[in-house]
């Protein structure tokens, strides 16, 4: 695994994200220093998800520089949503009290 931080940000380097409801979440894990080294260690960190009894709704590795490790209901931003899943984000309306129509 790579250097999680520079400059008190994490690093630019692939990191595992994991949208989750029960808390409506985005955490990332990582660096790691590819995008099959990422992948290959999310079993692992769904099995820490699950044991907090958290909700798996997404996966993905991606390049990127996360602006948190975890990034809790409270404090997420509209530029979150951009590469989260749209489950995640109908999960936060939801809980928010939106009703949404068809």
């Amino acid at each position: 695994m790579l250097s999680s931080f520079e400059n008190g940000l994490p690093s630019l380097a692939w990191w595992l994200q994991v949208d989750t409801a029960n808390p409506t979440c985005i955490y990332y894990f990582g660096p790691f220093g590819s995008k099959e080294e990422a992948e290959s260690s999310k079993n692992m960190y769904f099995d820490d998800l699950r044991q907090e009894n958290d909700t798996i709704l997404y996966s993905q590795a991606k390049f990127c520089q996360p602006r948190a490790l975890t990034i809790s209901e409270d404090r997420l931003h509209v530029t979150d949503f951009q590469g989260a899943s749209l489950q995640l984000f109908l999960n936060f309306i939801q809980d928010k009290g939106a009703v949404i129509s068809s």
